[in-house]
């Protein structure tokens, strides 16, 4: 390697100029940077890199930026999850930005995609978005990407503008999140599929006070996921009186999620209940939140513990079970985002376990059926279970609209 560097560097040094003489040089450093890609070898191969930029390398020069786009994907991804390699990151894109890229191009989309894999860990990455400019984005990273497994990812284009919004919800920088929304808010009208964008777009649009688009916005988002927790925990956020926040916080508590997911709401929720004065509701999921970090071996907040120490929760008996609770306020919002619905009591007529649906007559004569895709909630029902849902839409000859159920009297078995 070393008698290839000195003859790549006596032959450079004859004819700066010479396009061959470059290549030579500039595919002995690569080699010499494959050597150092391991993480105690950042230095070495920062070196390299900066001897590429000063090659001033072109754009035409393909089979390089290829093999060196790869060889950078490597690099960083084994940074993830080191908080010591920031420095090296920011070192390491500092000299990719003066490289002369092919724009757009499959290449400076893997470039992207690299940088995506620390975009939570390293600070700069709205600004290396604004280099890297989202304008670039070819019509192929707007399809899923296959994955090994057969399965596929997001696209590349839905990653990016969810991390790009993501960095400056957490700067919380006004100017920059003034210029991004409008370009955000056409991207999730013509993406409806791009759920989770529609989701950052109400997150900016509240930090900006645009309370009544974020509204807007929402509308149609409780509709695709009104069995979602966070899309309630928004509707929350963007509430204008107390009561509208108590009724979207109880919708959120109603919904069926992993207790790891929904535990930051939780904590929330926990803490308003005891600021409204609803002091054994509080203390109920104040003390699941202690419990499901226990259990997880996380952090416990400091101001979690002081609430359940302090003298209005010390003498106070936690609520059993808060879903009578959640069930008496949800409705407010539930009327407002997903229309009026009928509570109906109906019995359990047969269950369907490979397709997932219930059928139920009522004590009208009428039957009907629904769709239920947790498998857990499916199982625990019996023929003859009464049941009591409330109803948006009620059909014979297809699935009705069931916004939830709940059982009240026990059938026989199956």
């Amino acid at each position: 390697m070393r008698e290839a560097y000195e003859a790549a560097r006596q032959l450079l040094a004859l004819e700066p100029d010479d396009v061959w003489a470059k290549r030579a040089m500039m595919w002995v450093v690569y080699d010499y940077a494959k050597q150092n890609t391991a993480p105690d070898k950042r230095a070495g191969f920062l070196r390299c890199v900066h001897q590429m930029t000063l090659s001033r390398i072109p754009a035409d020069e393909e089979m390089f930026f290829n093999a060196s786009g790869i060889l950078v994907r490597n690099v960083v991804r084994k940074c993830v999850g080191d908080p010591s390699a920031t420095g090296f990151l920011t070192a390491l894109w500092e000299e990719l930005r003066q490289w002369n890229w092919a724009v757009p191009g499959e290449t400076y989309s893997g470039l992207l995609q690299s940088f995506l894999k620390v975009k939570d860990q390293w600070p700069p990455f709205a600004d290396f978005c604004e280099w890297w400019n989202l304008d670039h984005l070819t019509d192929e990273d707007f399809k899923p990407m296959p994955l090994p497994d057969g399965n596929k990812d997001l696209p590349l284009a839905e990653k990016a503008y969810m991390a790009y919004s993501k960095a400056l919800l957490r700067l919380a920088d006004r100017n920059r999140i003034r210029l991004w929304l409008p370009v955000l808010e056409d991207l999730v009208k013509k993406h409806p599929s791009y759920v989770f964008l529609a989701y950052y777009c109400v997150k900016l649009q509240l930090l900006s006070g645009e309370k009544s688009k974020a509204v807007d916005l929402l509308k149609p988002l409780v509709i695709k996921k009104a069995g979602e927790f966070w899309v309630w925990e928004l509707i929350a956020d963007a509430a204008g009186t107390d009561e509208e926040r108590l009724s979207a916080y109880s919708k959120a508590m109603l919904c069926r999620s992993p207790e790891k997911m929904s535990v930051a709401l939780r904590e929330r929720v926990g803490m308003f209940l005891l600021r409204k004065g609803h002091g054994a509701e509080a203390k109920r999921e104040l003390e699941e939140v202690v419990r499901i970090r226990t259990e997880n071996k996380w952090r416990v907040p400091q101001a979690v513990m002081y609430r359940l120490e302090s003298d209005e929760l010390r003498n106070v008996a936690a609520a059993k079970d808060n879903r009578a609770f959640y069930r008496k306020y949800a409705t407010l919002a539930e009327d407002e985002f997903l229309g009026k619905a009928e509570v109906i009591e109906a019995k359990v007529v047969h269950v369907n376990e490979e397709k997932r649906f219930v059928s139920f007559s009522t004590g009208k004569r009428k039957t009907g059926f629904f769709k239920e895709k947790n498998l857990k909630r499916l199982k625990s029902l019996r023929v003859g279970d009464l049941i009591e849902m409330k109803v948006e839409v009620l059909e014979e000859n297809r699935p009705s609209r069931v916004r939830s159920w709940r059982v009240i009297g026990q059938g026989r078995s199956r």
